[in-house]
């Protein structure tokens, strides 16, 4: 395969324990293809930064927080020109910021906060559905 042909990765990770970057994020997901992170354990990070995604346009990475994960110790962050899609329904005690020209959300179930600073831009597409409150 010449290496400029790049083949998209289909990639799904589901925390139910402790996932920690001791030199970075705890979890980086990078290139094409459409991802998956599903965390109902705790993920953290060093240098600030839990959770990072870069996106290819055509695809899309999700992190979806459920029952009592968390993010702790950092924050999300996500760049490119695909999408990103934020579900939080466990408890996110950091920021988000995310840039690019992706189509990108952000859905915070009642009940459940986010305890951090929260920057989204992207195309026209940019949602935040809020059921929940932004400390």
């Amino acid at each position: 395969m010449p290496v400029s042909a790049r083949r998209a990765i289909e990639v799904t990770i589901t925390n139910s324990g402790q996932i920690t970057g001791t030199g970075g994020p705890g979890v980086l997901i990078n290139g094409p293809g459409n991802s998956l992170l599903t965390n109902s354990g705790q993920i953290q990070g060093t240098g600030g930064i839990a959770v990072q995604f870069n996106t290819v346009a055509g695809f899309t990475q999700t992190l979806d927080i459920t029952g009592n994960g968390s993010i702790i110790n950092g924050n999300f962050v996500g760049s490119g020109d695909g999408g990103i899609v934020i579900v939080n329904g466990g408890n996110f005690n950091g920021g988000i910021t995310i840039s690019g020209n992706g189509s990108n959300s952000i859905t915070t179930q009642a009940g459940h906060n986010i305890n951090g600073q929260v920057s989204i831009s992207g195309n026209s597409q940019t949602t935040i559905v809020n059921a929940a409150a932004f400390n």
